[in-house]
């Protein structure tokens, strides 16, 4: 609800909401699909009375919806794409209103106030009033089976992606060429190969059989990697220098940077994705006394940011 509210979700025309019913982007198809698994599973067990299954389903989901479909669309909430923004929007609306429902038998107070909050009031009086959620509820169809199987695969492929990374000690900042990748269940599928690329932050996913363990990463490191690597940790410092700060992602800020002429080339060849990403009006190169001093392998800076 936090995320829908700060990036303008009461923004959303609502008589639009029928164009966004059926979703084209995978993350969307895949939190909504989830959402159904999971009232199917709580109505079936509240139906038998099994109350210990009914709210059990309650926590994975959750976990699902924070630490994949919402950590995975945080760019899409201001992207630039109106309709991947608003696709992105309105589903988090269906999936708090909906939720709320499912919520309201085991947790009335919670469930109340996300649902006052999501409706602005201008629904319901209460989500007591509501009918429990029937558009969710019924076995999956054979789309929606095809995208919980594959997106399984997908964060099964990333987490032992990650376990690679960590085991050759290569933090997940810098980025490398390729991930070979033993299972071909995911071949042909390059929407679900995006979200492994941005996790494990690799350029390219590749399909091999004949590789030794599940996953096999290209470590050699490129001139090029390593300066976008750097670049990476420099965007890092400055959102948590936006942190300290207490700074809104909306905010707009000015970079100053003192640094030497390889420092100011590095950050000139990716002033615009820095920019971009740290949500930068401009960036200064001069010396000053007070900063956040960022020290990397070939380069040292010093930073310091204003609204």
């Amino acid at each position: 609800y936090s995320f829908f509210e700060m990036y303008g979700g009461f923004d959303l025309d609502l008589a639009k909401a029928k164009e966004y019913n059926k979703p084209k982007n995978i993350l969307d198809k895949w939190i909504l699909a989830r959402l159904k698994e999971t009232a199917t599973q709580m109505t079936k067990a509240t139906d038998s009375h099994e109350l210990d299954r009914a709210t059990r389903p309650i926590g994975d989901f959750v976990d699902d919806l924070s630490t994949w479909f919402l950590r995975r669309s945080r760019d899409r909430f201001k992207s630039e794409k109106s309709e991947d923004r608003n696709s992105a929007m309105f589903t988090t609306r269906t999936v708090i209103l909906e939720f709320s429902k499912l919520l309201a038998p085991s947790m009335p107070f919670i469930a109340e106030d996300l649902y006052l909050k999501i409706t602005g009031g201008m629904e319901k009086e209460s989500v007591h009033l509501e009918n429990w959620t029937e558009e969710f509820v019924g076995e999956l169809n054979a789309e929606e089976t095809e995208v919980l199987e594959k997106m399984r695969e997908t964060r099964i492929i990333v987490s032992v992606g990650l376990e690679a990374r960590a085991k050759v000690g290569i933090k997940v900042r810098q980025p490398l060429a390729k991930l070979k990748v033993k299972s071909v269940k995911l071949m042909g599928s390059e929407e679900y190969l995006e979200p492994i690329k941005d996790e494990v932050n690799v350029k390219e996913v590749v399909f091999e059989e004949m590789i030794v363990g599940d996953v096999e990463l290209d470590t050699v490191l490129t001139e090029g990697l390593k300066q976008e690597g750097a670049m990476r940790d420099i965007v890092r410092a400055i959102q948590e220098m936006r942190k300290n700060k207490k700074l809104n992602p909306s905010d707009q800020i000015e970079l100053s940077v003192e640094t030497d002429d390889n420092g100011m080339e590095l950050i000139n060849k990716f002033k615009n994705d820095i920019s971009k990403v740290a949500g930068l009006k401009g960036i200064t190169f001069k010396e000053f006394k007070e900063g956040e001093v960022v020290e990397l392998e070939n380069y040292k800076f010093k930073l310091h940011i204003k609204s």
